[in-house]
Parts: structure tokens; C-alpha cells; sequence
């Protein structure tokens, strides 16, 4: 499972999200890497993240870049070999992770 970790990097976008919302997401995620990027510059919410969840980056822009940006803003920034893209609201466990992990592997890259 180690190897999981080491190899996936997680990346989420907000804007405008509760601190409840991404506490659902991110309580499923402890063991990744995680890269946050704040599109609402909510300097508040970024310090009640951080507190609460270990998170490898946390960028707030000063704008809204939109979604796209904001994503490729995440995977430059990642150094993993792969990304995994979510939203605040995406709740995912930790073994469905794994199964793509190794479908991924299994099947290989298209």
C-alpha cells in the first residue's frame, strides 16, 4: 500500500466550498498526497484545512482561474507519477483508489 501512496497524487479545486464538504473528501484521503487549489482566496478556509489534514501544497490564487487552469496549476506542481483529479464533493475510499491503481497497471496505459 506503501507504493500506492508514493505513487498518486490527489488534487482537488475549490471555490466557494465548506469546510464540511472537503472534510468529507479529505478523511478518506490521510495517506496520499494531496495538492489543494483555492480559486476563492479563502485564506480562512486554508488555515482550517491545514489544521485539520495534512496537506502537501495549498495554493490559494487571487483569482478564479476556473477549473482547467486550476487543475494544470495542481499537476505542475505534483511530482508523482500519477494524478488523481477530484472535486470537494467527490468521496472516494481508499481501496477503490487501489483498484485503479491496479487496473491501470493491469491493463496498462492507453
Amino acid at each position: 500500500m506503501l507504493e500506492l501512496y508514493n505513487k498518486i497524487t490527489i488534487t482537488i479545486v475549490l471555490y466557494h466550498e465548506s469546510l464540511e464538504l472537503i472534510s468529507k473528501s479529505l478523511k478518506n484521503l490521510k495517506n496520499f498526497k494531496i495538492i489543494i487549489i483555492d480559486n476563492a482566496n479563502d485564506l480562512n478556509l486554508k488555515h482550517k484545512v491545514l489544521n485539520k489534514f495534512k496537506i502537501s501544497k495549498y495554493i490559494v490564487n487571487k483569482k478564479n482561474l476556473g477549473f482547467s487552469k486550476a487543475t494544470n496549476q495542481a499537476i505542475k506542481l505534483s511530482n508523482s507519477e500519477y494524478i488523481l483529479n477530484l472535486q470537494a464533493d467527490c468521496i472516494i475510499l481508499e481501496k477503490d483508489i487501489l483498484k485503479l491503481y491496479e487496473a491501470i497497471n493491469k491493463y496498462g496505459q492507453i
